[in-house]
């Protein structure tokens, strides 16, 4: 048997019911938990930790399909998932589609299938009730001189509409996409394989607003003015967002109310839209932008009032050193303090879709004694 076929017929054995006999014999009540990357793990552990579950979790590094890591490598489980085998991924797009899609389907309505309901872990993290706390964690400096809350609010009024449009146009691509995607299938086996990749230049849909090319860029920022809580930078926003809206093919106007509508019944609003953008852009291309200048004018301050204190010069040199330790990271560190706060931070129950997630392991795990 070659190496492959000892793996797959591993990998053909993993499921719920093997965990369970497995926590039977060795009398002990553990689930088993499959997450995308290791990045992952640390996020999951703290939901199952407060609902004290005991879990083993670990990335999906399935070789079914192909794959080795990602979504995709967990949800290859789906069929195999369970009371004592849990797939825990992002949540994308996924929960505001429904069942609009296959793969939004499967995720929405298998028990055993736990996600994030934001885009993804990221945005939990960058959760604007929190920053100021990862801000004080950073630069062990309390002074609040930027408004989060109010930033990410305005951030997400101005992009709404975009996002609106984005998510219809994401939608309809989807579908689309799944129809295609079955019909190529279902002709693969009727054509040569010269005939079918003329079919699929032919028949394949295209995408008119995609994200990363489209969405992703239009909403990102470069700059911010934190003297004047970002204004000037929301303002630049608003006139590339009325741009790019005015340049893309029009919705109808009841499609529009219909989308909005529907959103708004699954929480997502005109004020907390960026909780449902990528999310490493949001990550990196708006939370970062503030937070980093942020760190800076509150760590200066911080050495300011070292060297303008009545302590002799040898206390002040003392006090600056010990700041520095804490607040400075070495050339070497591939983060600054704040990145590494931000990174690091486990104040994600503070967002108000975290209690979809409890509901949905309480869900998943209470399953265990009905059987």
């Amino acid at each position: 048997m070659s190496s492959e076929d000892k793996t797959n017929s591993i990998e053909d054995k993993i499921n719920s019911t093997l965990f369970e006999i497995n926590n039977i014999l060795h009398g002990t009540q553990t689930t088993v938990v499959y997450v995308e990357d290791e990045e992952d793990v640390p996020f999951w552990k703290f939901f199952f930790e407060k609902l004290k579950v005991t879990t083993k979790i670990t990335p999906a590094a399935s070789l079914k399909n192909g794959l080795e890591r990602g979504k995709s490598s967990v949800l290859a489980y789906l069929s195999d998932s369970g009371p004592y085998f849990l797939l825990c991924v992002d949540s994308d797009n996924d929960y505001l589609l429904q069942e609009k899609t296959q793969t939004s389907k499967n995720i929405n309505e298998n028990p055993f299938v736990i996600q994030t309901y934001t885009y993804s872990i990221e945005n939990y993290k960058c959760f604007s009730e929190i920053l100021h706390r990862v801000v004080v964690d950073a630069t062990l400096n309390d002074e609040v001189i930027f408004d989060y809350t109010f930033f990410l609010e305005e951030y997400s009024k101005v992009i709404y509409d975009l996002f609106i449009y984005f998510f219809w146009y994401d939608q309809q691509h989807q579908v689309n996409y799944s129809l295609f995607s079955a019909e190529y299938l279902s002709m693969n086996e009727q054509k040569d394989e010269k005939e079918m990749e003329n079919w699929k230049k032919e028949n394949e849909p295209k995408h008119i607003f995609p994200l990363k090319k489209g969405f992703c860029p239009t909403i990102s920022l470069s700059e911010i003015d934190i003297s004047d809580n970002g204004r000037a930078a929301l303002l630049d926003l608003a006139k590339s967002v009325k741009i790019k809206l005015q340049n893309l093919p029009q919705i109808p106007d009841e499609e529009i109310t219909a989308t909005k509508l529907a959103l708004q019944e699954l929480g997502l609003t005109d004020k907390n839209t960026y909780l449902f953008i990528q999310g490493h852009t949001l990550y990196d291309n708006v939370v970062r932008v503030f937070l980093n200048p942020i760190f800076t004018q509150l760590r200066n301050k911080k050495f300011d009032e070292y060297n303008n204190s009545s302590d002799s010069e040898e206390q002040k040199g003392i006090k600056r050193d010990t700041y520095k330790k804490k607040v400075i990271t070495s050339k070497n560190d591939e983060m600054s303090a704040i990145e590494r706060e931000l990174y690091g931070h486990k104040y994600y129950e503070e967002c108000p879709f975290s209690e979809k997630i409890y509901q949905a392991i309480r869900i998943a795990i209470n399953s265990q004694k009905k059987q």
